[in-house]
């Protein structure tokens, strides 16, 4: 699961990255249904986003000694600055029913504005990535890509239980006799142009099956695993950090960048060829951000 975990992380963050976020998470510099299932810095007078000299507005800095700041909300001198309401709410339509009244409660309760907020007790909103900040699966995404590029190695001794020991051997012997003869251990398989291993690790990645229609995997799925999800990490066993972080964003930019509704075929399986990010939610991210919480992405 650690390296799974670590894929994860290099999917999820790089597709943030390309959509111009930082490496905290930070979506208020971005632009922009298939499933597989702060403390602003003040001057002694006060605080507004023109503070006095020596006084700077920022997102999570600490209080500044500079004179002469226009007045602002709740504040001890050279304290915390507690706005006198939340500096941004969530306005976009598409919520179902009271969600978005809610959310705005939330933000006002426990955001910047509310006297029981502390910067050094930040809360913290915690995000899924896929089908739920963005349209559609990355890992999906990757995953094809993957093979349309020959990305995957041949496995050591041509053993594909060294990729997950959750292969079944009907999984094991059709990986074995579609792509054996396609490269050397350690080396790419040529996915692109053998069809027969492209098709094989498509189908058991994607519908838990071989080719001809045999299981694929024991303990498919459990409660702290999902093996097809996971080889996509243990596949890219033997490339470098940032050889996978490039794989994932090049993944990331083919979809965002196709129309919706695009549908892709690799390997004979059909699958969702866009992803989109989610406009409430990238709003709402960004006013969580302003608001003074801490946002994550787990998936």
């Amino acid at each position: 699961m650690n390296t799974h975990r670590s894929l994860l992380q290099s999917i999820g963050f790089s597709a943030l990255c390309s959509l111009g976020i930082t490496t905290s998470l930070l979506l208020s510099g971005c632009s922009g249904a298939d499933t597989k299932d702060q403390n602003p810095a003040t001057g002694a007078g006060g605080q507004t986003p023109s503070a006095g000299s020596g006084g700077q507005l920022t997102t999570g800095g600490s209080a500044g000694t500079g004179t002469g700041g226009a007045s602002g909300g709740q504040a001890g001198t050279g304290g915390f600055v507690h706005p006198p309401s939340p500096p941004r709410v969530v306005t976009l339509d598409g919520w179902t029913g009271s969600n978005r009244d809610r959310l705005n409660q939330l933000v006002t309760e426990i955001g910047i504005s509310s006297a029981s907020y502390s910067p050094d007790r930040r809360p913290v909103a915690v995000f899924d990535w896929d089908n739920t900040t963005v349209k559609n699966d990355i890992g999906d995404a990757t995953f094809a890509w993957l093979v349309k590029n020959d990305k995957i190695l041949q496995p050591p001794a041509l053993d594909w239980s060294a990729t997950n020991t959750n292969l079944t051997p009907e999984a094991r012997a059709a990986l074995n006799a579609a792509c054996d003869a396609s490269a050397s251990p350690g080396q790419p398989l040529p996915t692109s142009t053998t069809a027969a291993c492209a098709a094989e690790l498509m189908n058991v990645y994607y519908n838990a099956k071989t080719t001809g229609g045999l299981a694929a995997w024991n303990n498919e799925i459990t409660s702290t695993s999902n093996q097809p999800y996971g080889w996509v990490a243990q596949l890219l066993a033997g490339y470098t950090p940032d050889e996978v972080r490039g794989f994932a964003q090049a993944a990331f930019l083919e979809n965002v960048n196709a129309a919706v509704g695009t549908k892709q075929t690799v390997g004979g399986v059909e699958l969702a060829g866009y992803i989109r990010i989610y406009e409430q939610i990238r709003e709402l991210i960004n006013v969580l951000q302003d608001n003074g919480f801490d946002v994550w992405v787990v998936t």
